[in-house]
């Protein structure tokens, strides 16, 4: 670019890279399971004579991959629409938690008319369960659950837990994915019939700096985007002409993201934008130290990990945490 450049290139370029980085999704063996238990749900997640459907959680903190790992399922050539077939749904549950605005979000997920203002409750259900049918939906996918834990909507878990019970694994017969925080595992404690159908959970945790394994999964990760972002010259930024995947600054970028993908992806897009208006020819400390700083919720005491000269030692890893994903799949 140059000043003869027009102005609307600019942004036309920040879309261009971010869409390449949105396309990402830098799969693992253990994702790749995660996927296969998904679709093992949906076609055999059912219980005895009666074909009641089962259920299961995929839970991590926020930026851990959860609705990326949703899409990713739903971008399967037999999840996709098909006339009026919906063979999967995928939608958010409302917050603050209330019966009537759950139902309308599921109504206008199976492409019909949420019927919010005219129906009562009860036939709102009804309806639900028709258009399942008349749909095809063989797996229903819900995101955000922990508003359903939310008490500001005045709704009790319990019954909450109970509707979708009853209307969509017993009356529906669909099978269920919730996605959410670490707190939606409560709605099994509070409704122990919900638990009886929960198939298993899934744990999606932050890859772990101080495992081996964890610490070249992330490098790879960090190269991967580095590569999406497309700035014409691969990072040096080191004396020795360390790039963004050796240890002491991909350590550094771990420290900034807390190891979660979601982390990366919005420190890359913040640092491809800022790039992209400065014309860099590549990604590097100083991109990434005011992305992050943009990004940082910088109260105070906060350190910018980009320009502090020494790290502060990493705290004790619990070794009694399993963070592989795989072995967090539990049967209930």
């Amino acid at each position: 670019m140059t000043d003869s450049t027009p102005d609307l290139a600019i942004p036309a370029e920040i879309a261009r890279r971010k869409a390449r980085l949105d396309r990402l999704y830098v799969k693992t063996p253990e994702i790749d399971q995660a996927l296969e238990l998904m679709h093992e749900l949906r076609t055999g997640g059912f219980r005895g004579p009666d074909g009641s459907a089962n259920c299961l959680l995929v839970a991590g903190p926020t930026n851990s991959g959860k609705t990326r790992l949703f899409r990713s399922y739903c971008d399967r050539p037999d999840a996709q629409r098909d006339g009026d077939l919906i063979p999967v749904v995928r939608f958010t549950v409302p917050t603050p938690f209330r019966d009537r605005d759950f139902l309308a979000a599921l109504l206008l997920a199976l492409g019909t008319r949420d019927f919010a203002e005219s129906h009562r409750i009860g036939r709102m259900k009804r309806r639900v369960v028709d258009m399942l049918a008349a749909r095809g939906t063989r797996l229903i996918m819900m995101e955000e659950t922990q508003h359903i834990i939310d008490k500001k909507g005045g709704n009790s878990p319990y019954w909450a837990a109970d509707m979708i019970k009853e209307m969509i694994l017993d009356d529906a017969k669909v099978p269920v994915a919730f996605n959410g925080i670490r707190v939606t595992e409560e709605i099994f404690h509070r409704n122990t019939q919900l638990l009886s159908r929960r198939k298993g959970i899934l744990r999606i945790e932050p890859d772990d700096w101080a495992d081996p394994t964890g610490r070249e999964r992330f490098k790879a990760a960090v190269n991967v985007f580095e590569r999406a972002a497309a700035f014409p010259g691969k990072a040096s930024v080191g004396e020795a002409g360390l790039g963004l995947d050796s240890d002491p600054v991909a350590e550094r970028i771990h420290r900034a993201t807390g190891g979660l993908r979601g982390g990366l992806y919005n420190l890359f897009v913040q640092a491809t934008e800022l790039g992209v208006k400065r014309e860099a020819a590549c990604l590097g400390i100083s991109l990434l130290a005011e992305a992050h700083a943009i990004l940082a919720d910088a109260g105070p005491g906060w350190t910018n990990v980009f320009t502090a000269k020494v790290l502060p030692p990493l705290e004790p890893q619990d070794d009694s945490r399993v963070t592989k994903l795989h072995k967090k799949w539990r049967a209930a």
